[in-house]
Formats: C-alpha cells, structure tokens, sequence
C-alpha cells in the first residue's frame, strides 16, 4: 500500500494536470495606478497592495518598471515587464511565456490549466466622450453635433485610427492572433481609454446617460474577434448598471466645453476584463474604488487612482 501511495505522489507531482480538479475559480483584475499618485507613495502602494491581492491576474496600467517590481515584492507576485512604460502584469501564478512584443503571458494555474492575459493602456486622446460633449484641450477634439450621422461617423473613425489602427492596437491583434493557435482561455484588461459599444445604447441615450448611439471601435473589435466584456455579460442592462470606473474623485466631477461653459464631468466605463474560452464564465464582477464612493462595490483605504478598477471571478471548467 505504500508503495502504491509513494507512485501516486510522484506521478502527481510529476504530471499534475493528470491529476488536475476538473474546474478552478480564477479572478482577473484591471488597475489604473496613476503615474502621478494623488497619495504619497506609501499609501499608493499599500492601497494598490490590497487590490492585486484580491486576484490571482492583474493588469496594471500607469506603472513604471521600478513600481512594478517594488509592488512584486510587496505582494510576492510574479510580474511581467511589457513594452513600453505603462502596462504591467502580476499573477500569483507561474509566467510560462510572455507573447508577441511583450504584450501578454501565458500562465500556468495550480491545476495545470494554462490561459493568455493581455493588458493594454490604449492612447488617451482623443478621448471620445470629450470629442461627443464638445470639451477642449489635449484630450477634447472637433466641435461635435450629436444629431450629424456625418459627425458620428467621423468620430468612430477618428478613434479606430487611434486605438484599432494604431501602434498598440495592432500589436494587440497580432499578439491575440498568435495566442490563439493555443487555443486555450484568453483574457484582456486594460485601460482603453474609450467607452463600450455596449453602453452607449438608444436605452442609454432615452435614459440621459450619453447624447448620442456610438459604436465604438475597440469594444467593437473585441466582439468581432470573440471577447465578451465581462462586466456587461453580468450586467447586461447598461442603464440600470452603468458602472462607470471614470472616475471616483470629485476634481473630475465637473469640465469646460468650447463655450467656456462648465459642465458635468461625462462619467464613462473604459476599463474593462474581457474574456474569451467555451469553457469560461465569469461568475462575479465588482468595482472598486475609494471610501465613501457610491460608485464602487468594494473600498479600498488611500485609493488614489483617478480610475476605478474592475476584477471579476470567473469559472474555468
């Protein structure tokens, strides 16, 4: 009998997905960091600590590689250095290969199950919905009519060629077209820096929520290549739960327009965990933000990001 135990031991340490659970809980996260914390550094990273370890994967964006690795070693998580200085991945898990221009890595979960995450902060500007409310500066755009189909569809080709057509944006797709020969589960995170199709419904318009339907591009392309924003697949009404993870603090509740007019802040959800896997479902989607935020279903003390984040649980079968 011990001998058949000692085997048993050995074979399962040996070859563990062999003996693997048939399914594993596994929760996926997207964190803005704010390169300039409005915190001091300690209680930036002490809130941030926090929130990387409620995931088991996490995509950061705002994060040099010297937070990067000081947040690794807080944490005991494993990390990956992407390209460029913003994005970052951390895990708890073993990093078996980083993909395409470094923009994700394929890890390896306790039960031998392996998934692809990319991470990604996309440009900032334009940035959509200033263009759509006609707010100036380095992040507005043209002066925008929301009843021109003309404007409309200038403003979605604006951002394609922005966030789909640009730099990132292809070595995104390239990088997910690789993965996927795996064929195994593939999520993204990341900053996109542009609202969802999804949201900015003719429910959402009739509701007051956005001004005018904008189909747009980048939530647009996720679809087309398969990914379903988790967020929305657990809240699938965009009016009863807009979820706005732009943004938390009060110095951006209000903007000027073009007019000099001052008017509310245009509130919007560009962070998101996007999923894709036949074998994948999310289970549970929160937001978290700082105390006393209304907005947020978790509070984290010293929050000091000027985006909610956004972790969901998800079901590996």
């Amino acid at each position: 009998m011990k001998k058949i135990i000692t085997l048993i031991l050995v074979l399962t340490m040996a070859f563990p997905a062999l003996f693997a659970e048939d399914s594993i809980e596994l929760t996926v996260g997207t964190h803005n960091f704010l390169f300039v914390n409005s915190k001091g550094d300690d209680e930036a990273f002490s809130a941030i600590s926090e929130i990387v370890k409620k995931t088991d994967i996490i995509g950061c964006q705002e994060m040099s590689w010297g937070k990067v690795r000081k947040l690794a070693k807080l944490t005991g998580y494993n990390y990956v250095k992407q390209f460029g200085w913003s994005p970052k991945i951390l895990t708890k898990h073993k990093v078996v290969a980083v993909g395409f221009m470094r923009q994700g890595a394929k890890i390896e979960l306790p039960n031998g199950k392996q998934v692809w995450i990319f991470n990604v902060h996309l440009p900032p500007a334009p940035y959509g919905p200033y263009e759509v409310n006609q707010i100036s500066g380095i992040f507005g755009g043209k002066v925008f009519d929301s009843s021109s189909p003309d404007d409309v569809e200038s403003l979605v080709e604006r951002n394609r060629a922005k966030r789909i057509d640009c730099l990132e944006g292809r070595r995104l797709l390239k990088a997910i077209e690789l993965a996927s020969k795996d064929n195994i589960p593939m999520f993204i995170t990341g900053d996109f820096n542009e609202p969802s199709h999804l949201d900015w419904t003719q429910a959402a318009v009739d509701a007051g929520n956005f001004p005018v339907v904008v189909k747009w591009p980048a939530s647009v392309r996720m679809a087309e290549l398969g990914f379903k924003d988790s967020f929305r697949v657990l809240n699938p009404d965009p009016v009863a739960v807009p979820g706005f993870t732009w943004s938390p603090f009060e110095k951006y509740q209000t903007n000027v327009n073009v007019k000099g007019e001052t008017i509310p802040e245009p509130f919007d959800r560009i962070d998101f965990v996007y999923y894709k896997g036949d074998k994948v479902t999310p289970l549970e989607t929160m937001i978290l933000g700082p105390e006393g935020d209304s907005g947020s279903d978790i509070h984290i003390p010293d929050y000091s990001s000027d985006h909610r984040s956004v972790l969901t649980k998800f079901l590996l079968k």
